[in-house]
Parts: C-alpha cells; structure tokens; sequence
C-alpha cells in the first residue's frame, strides 16, 4: 500500500477498530487468569475475525498486509486493555519469522492457520538460562533415518498451549555447526512441556527435547556457507516482537498513569485531593514524561522500520531503543502507581493491579532496559568529536577566512533531495565554523561569533525558519530538521536565538507591518542584537509578579511609556542592543492582565546594564535597571494589558530551544572523551551508566523532532512543550555529574587541565550545567504547569 493518505487512513481505521478492545476490569481479568491461564480463546478467535492476526501477511497468504505499524497500534491497544493473549509472540514474531523462510507448502500451512486462528504458534529460541544470544540456545540436531533428531532444552516459550513450536536449533552434523529454524508439533513424542507462571498470570513454557524426531521437511530454514536464512528469519522476527512489545508496554504504561491520575483528583486526605499536594503531582509529571519519552521512542523506531532504506543493524537499534525506554518506564510507573494510591494499590481486587502485574511480565520479554541499553551502545557508538575545552580558546579576537559559499547562496534549498541538503549544509559548516569555537563550554560573547553570524546573514542562512518573504530561508520542516541537526553536529555556538528563534517569529504573528519593516531587516543583518527581560528581583520564575512599571506619557517625541524598575539574569545583555521587556502598565488589574510587551533600544537614556559573574567565572548574566526610560508607544506589541498572551507565545518558542538536545550531545562528547583518558571508557559499570544517558539524550531527540515539527506547522504549542526543557536540562546534570566523577582528582581543577595523553575541563560542564535547570522558569515551576494544565491535576 503505497499511497500515504490510503496507508494513514487505514492506520486511523486498525486505531478505531482497536479501541473496541474495552479496558478489563480486574473481575474479568482474575477469570481470564486462572480460567484460561492467561488466554482466552473466544478472544483470540475474534482477533482472526478481525484479521489482526494476519497484520502482517500480504492479502495473498490470507493477512491484511498493513505492516508493522498496525501490528504495534494493535498491541498498544491491547496493552491499553491488559489482554494478556499472545498477539506479539504469535501474531507478530512466528507471522515475521515464515515470512522470512522460504516458500513451501508447510510454510504456508502454517501461516494460513495463523492467519485464521485455528493453529497458535509459538517460537522456542532462549536457553534455560533465558540468554539473548541466537547462539545460546541448547536444542541440537543430529541425523537420523527420517531426517533429525533433537535434543536440548528452550525456555521461556509463550503460550505453552501451542498446537506447534517453531523451535531455533543447532545442527552439529558435519564440519558446521549452523542454525535451523524447525516445525515441532506440540504432541511430538519426546517433547515434554512444564509451564512456569508468570506475574499477569499467563504462563510461558520450558521445553524438553528428548529425542525428537522430525523430518528434513520441517526444516523452514537453514544457514549454510553462504548465507543465513535461518538467523535472518529469527533475528527479524526478534526485532518485530522487540518493537511490538514496547507498543504493549507503553499502552499499558498509558492506562495505568491514567488510573493513578484519576484517583489522585478523587482521593482526599486533610480535607483535600491529594493531587494537590506538590510533592505528589512532581511525582506525577515525571511519570508522564517518561511516557511521553515512551511514546517518541516508540514513534522514531517505527519511522525506522517503515523506511525501506534503514539497515537490519539500524532496525535493531531502534528496536532496542524503543524497549530499554518502555521497559524502564513502565517498572518507574508501575512502582510509583501503586505508591500513589497507597494500600489499594497492593491489592489483587483493583484495576491497577492486573496492570502492575502484567507491565512485569513484559518489561523482560525479549529483553529488560539493560540489556538493550547495552545493545543499543553497540550498535550505535557515539563517535567522538573534537571538543574545544579551552575557555581562553576565542577570547575575542574576530575569526578569519570566513568567506561566504557561493554555491550555497540563493538556491531553492527546499528543491533537492534530503541527502544533497544535508551534504551541502555538513560541508559548509565543517569547512567554514572555526575550530576553536566548537563545542565550547560556557556561552561566547558577540565579538567571538560576530564573523560567523555575519556570514551566515551574508548567505541568507541566518533565520532557517522564517518564511522567505519575511528574509528567511522558508526550510521545509524535514530541511528545517536537518539545518539544526547540522548546526549541532559540528558544535555552532548560538547567539542570535533571542532575535532569531523569539523576537522575529513574535514579530510575525503579533507585529504591526510598520514593526516587522524596523525590526526584522536589522535582525537578518545582526545590527540588532537582542536579550530577554523577563526575570526581576524577588520573582524568580514567577513573571506575573513582576514589578518593572510602564505609563503612558506624553513624551519628547511623541506618545510613550514611562518605565521603572529591574530586570535580572538578561542574557549578555551587555552584547545587546535592544531587550524585549515584560511591564505592568495596569497595576490595578490581576496578575497576568495588567503586563504588555514593550521592545527597547538598550542605548535608550535611563537605562543601566551590569554584568554578573557566575561561579565558573563568566559573565553571562546581566542586571538591567531602568530609570525613567521612555519607550514609544509603536514599540508595544499586541494589546495593552495582554502582553501575557504574547509572552507564553514566546515561552514556547523559548522552551523548545531550551528542551534542544545540544546540550546533553555536548556532554557527552565531553563523558567519553574523560573516560577515554581516564581509561575507563570501557569499563562494564562506566558503560552501563553512559548507555542510560545516551538514550536520555537519543529519546530526547526524538521528543524535540516532535515539537519542532509542531512549531514549523505554525501549530500552537501547548504547556506540555515544558518537558522538554526540563529532560534537557536534567539530562545534562546528570552527564556533568558523572564527568566529575569519571575524572576522579582532575574533576576539581578549574580550566582546562592535564589528564593522561590529553586535557580536559570537566568542571566547564558542571558550571554550565547549573542554571540550565533555573533559567527559562525552574524545573520545579515547569512541573507545577505541567501538573495543573497538562495533567489536570487540582491546586492546593
């Protein structure tokens, strides 16, 4: 099915039709449990019905032939109703594996039972010792008159009810040993079956293989010399059921955070819901994050396998990605939920329960978060880059040689292919940005990026997202994507972001004609610089409280505003130019409805701009003081009284640009080259600890790919926009703590410093990761929204 608008209809039609799986209520499930051990078959007959079963099969082998994606919607919606059939380990893993082996008349038996639901198929690969290794397994062949026997055991096998096993096997006969993938009837003579009880109340099985006779037509495939069709068909299957069972997870993950939430607006304690008790609803918003974490991983993996280009190396990779992030969400959801409700949450009679138990079940199917963080380091290695340490390193002298890319100016970008764009942008950076200015670990100042940023504004390259009628480059969202991905590879040092990525994009959905025509030219030429003042004294991240006051006067020139009072933490305002300022200008009216949105020129009398000195010894911060400042009345943007409006449109773009993965990318460039020199790199607790974070960082790409796409879209961005400030931020902590600790007695030298065959600066990360957390409203303010206006949770 090749045409996308068919396929996303069709997708929309499986969603509709998967949501008729009603969620179980725990009566239901304890009868589904001990009455049919997990499986019931009157539901599994309505799945066939439904042509779930055959998701994966083209209409010719009597499937639907609608792919993976609709194989995970399907167990998504299944994990949402907590069926514990086995849909991925048969409808998905056995349905991937014969499609894999080579057409034969049993092969296709078995796939049209499959399809039908008159034959349940289970794939018996593990080891007793439940090993993920396709070499691990314990079954072997020998020859035999009729063809082999087998010998060995498998354990962990879904659904021990199965009428036949597709059983992965090591054959012994000859100079090889290579696999085979073999049909084994259930009733076999020398298969013994135990069932092992699981957590939701299903069973998996450990098969006993004494003597097994089968014939050489039930080998579905066989690696040989040349290839490798029996690993292939297994390692495929393996991937699918990896993806699909993230799916059920996070469908699972979802409903049991929607119980948990649900019952902490209802529970009463002290004369209120205990949803307003902030600890709880901190709580709350990080279990939600971390499904929404779920959920773009889930979704970037699925992009991975729907691309007919990607790599089976890729396809694992994303695979594993996707199942350490829901494996590990769900075990963080499944504790906090049953904390959250307290003692009912224990108990066997209520809803949340059958999920606890059954999110148990899967978090190790097919392998638990560790074991696919460690896959998913090997299969994607960060590759170092060259990181400038040096905080003397472009102390202000203008950079040279930036020459402009002739031909990169004026092209119609949007009209080549992904890959040229992305070639062309990779090769002008890396061959224009100066080397002394990647990655650096503390913000520059104008004159150390002045050049740069003049010749991006030479080329029209300054302002990616702005439309070109506007003096942008007008990137499609998928360019757009690629420009920033390529701004972050080669380590660019932002600067222009408070005109660029704020003020201009205000300017075009709020501005007068007369306000874009001043304004946005001197933005694209960098004669304008502008910094933020939000921040005052006393207010924190609380800017409704702010103080700074603006009113109308008659003024030398023309009507004006008056403005008194401070601003803080403005970003090198001393570089600035122009601010853009939050004022009341109704003292009398409620917080939020008395503020406007002013723009000033910093040169403007009365104003007054000090730097601060940070505790890494920058002066990235500025106080601002304004006495008696006026501002003409043009310069207002939006209605009187409503600068709040204005202001959260802003806070959204701020707060994607904030949540960008640069940061954390940053720190981990810097963790591995520590441990390299500090020879730890590959130690297995080290590496353990690294694989945790680089998905943190990978999982955050994935989310921030959603919002941006949003943000290209002209799409309004909601409060949930504040998880990816806050993952950002907390990720990068995290990767400068363990940058301490990893550089053991050089982590406390300032500056750059001797360690083994290089240098470092691990103390630059830390000093650059604390107020990432603080600016941009604080973390725990970013939670309070997200708990009130995401989660919907009651206020105190």
């Amino acid at each position: 099915m090749s045409d996308t608008s068919e396929l996303q209809e069709t997708l929309k039609m499986v969603a509709e039709s998967a949501a008729s799986f009603a969620p179980v209520d725990a009566k239901r499930a304890r009868r589904i449990r001990d009455q049919f051990e997990g499986h019931d078959p009157a539901f599994w007959r309505g799945m066939a019905e439904q042509g779930w079963l055959g998701v994966l099969l083209s209409e010719d082998l009597g499937g639907t032939g609608l792919g993976v994606r609709a194989a995970a919607l399907i167990a998504e919606r299944l994990g949402y109703a907590c069926h514990s059939e086995p849909f991925v380990s048969s409808g998905v893993v056995v349905a991937t594996a014969l499609l894999a082996c080579a057409p034969s008349s049993r092969r296709d038996a078995l796939i049209a039972d499959l399809a039908a639901g008159s034959r349940l198929v289970a794939l018996a690969w593990q080891s007793p010792l439940g090993d993920f290794s396709l070499n691990a397994g314990q079954v072997r062949a020998s020859n035999a008159p009729l063809g082999f026997s087998l010998t060995g055991s498998a354990r962990f096998v879904a659904a021990p009810n199965a009428n036949c096993f597709l059983v992965m096997v090591l054959s012994a006969i000859g100079a090889r040993s290579d696999l085979m993938l073999c049909e084994v009837p259930a009733d076999a003579q020398g298969l013994s079956i135990v069932k092992e009880k699981r957590s939701d109340g299903s069973f998996s099985a450990r098969l006993h293989f004494d003597d097994v006779q089968v014939g050489r037509d039930s080998v579905l495939a066989q690696d040989s010399e040349h290839s490798s069709p029996a690993t292939l068909a297994v390692q495929s299957a393996l991937d699918a059921g990896v993806l699909c069972t993230s799916a059920e997870l996070y469908g699972l993950i979802t409903r049991s955070l929607e119980l948990t939430l649900s019952y902490l607006a209802v529970r009463e304690q002290f004369g209120q819901a205990i949803g307003a008790f902030q600890v709880l609803q901190h709580r709350a918003v990080d279990m939600w994050m971390q499904k929404e974490l779920t959920r773009a991983a889930l979704g970037a993996a699925l992009d991975k396998f729907d691309d007919p280009t990607s790599s089976a190396l890729q396809r694992q990779a994303a695979a594993s990605s996707a199942k350490a992030r829901a494996s590990q969400t769900a075990q963080l959801i499944a504790a906090q939920s049953v904390q959250l409700h307290g003692a009912i949450g224990t108990t066997d009679e209520y809803e949340l329960g059958v999920y606890v138990n059954r999110s148990l079940a899967l978090i190790s199917d097919f392998g638990n978060a560790a074991w696919h963080r460690h896959r998913y380091s090997q299969l994607t290695p960060v590759q170092e880059r060259e990181i400038n340490d040096d905080p003397s390193a472009g102390s202000g002298q203008p950079s040279a040689n930036l020459t402009s890319n002739p031909s990169a100016v004026g092209q119609d970008l949007n009209s080549l292919s992904d890959e040229v764009f992305r070639d062309l942008v990779r090769d002008d950076f890396e061959s224009h940005y100066p080397k002394h200015l990647r990655y650096m670990p503390y913000r520059l100042r104008w004159l150390q990026v002045r050049d740069w940023y003049l010749r991006m504004s030479s080329m029209g390259w300054i302002a990616p997202s702005w439309p070109r009628e506007a003096g942008g480059m007008g990137l499609a969202p998928a360019k757009l994507l690629i420009f920033l991905e390529e701004q972050e590879r080669c380590g660019i040092a932002r600067f222009q972001d408070h005109g660029i990525q704020m003020v201009g994009p205000l300017l075009l959905r709020y501005g007068t004609q007369d306000q874009r025509e001043r304004f946005l030219p001197k933005i694209l030429s960098c004669e304008n610089i502008w910094s933020q003042g939000y921040s005052e004294p006393g207010s924190g991240s609380d800017l409704a409280s702010l103080r700074t006051k603006a009113e109308r006067i008659e003024g030398a020139h023309g009507p004006a505003f008056l403005v008194n009072g401070q601003k803080i933490w403005t970003t090198l305002a001393q570089d600035a130019t122009h601010l853009f300022v939050l004022v009341r200008t109704d003292p009398n009216a409620k917080k939020q409805k008395g503020i406007s949105f002013l723009l000033m020129d910093i040169q403007s009398p009365g104003i007054t701009v000090r730097p601060i000195k940070d505790i890494g010894g920058h002066e990235e911060f500025c106080e601002v003081f304004f006495d008696n400042v006026q501002v003409p009345l043009e310069n207002l943007v939006g209605e009187l009284n409503d600068g709040w409006t204005v202001a959260k449109s802003l806070l959204g773009f701020e707060r994607v640009f904030l949540g960008s993965p640069k940061l954390p990318e940053y720190g981990l460039q810097m963790l591995m080259r520590i441990a390299r020199l500090a020879r730890l790199n590959q130690d297995p607790v080290f590496r353990d600890k690294f694989s945790t974070l680089q998905l943190d960082v990978t999982h955050l790409a994935d989310a921030y790919a959603g919002y941006a796409n949003m943000l290209i879209r002209g799409e309004t961005l909601g409060a949930d926009v504040s998880m990816l400030k806050i993952w950002s931020t907390e990720t990068f902590q995290r990767i400068a703590d363990l940058c301490i600790e990893t550089a053991g007695a050089c982590g406390a030298l300032v500056g750059e410093v001797a360690m083994g065959a290089g240098k470092v600066n691990a103390l630059g990360s830390w000093y650059k990761a604390r107020p990432a957390t603080i600016y941009g409203g604080s973390n725990e303010i970013q939670r309070n929204i997200l708990s009130r206006q995401v989660l919907g949770l009651p206020a105190a």
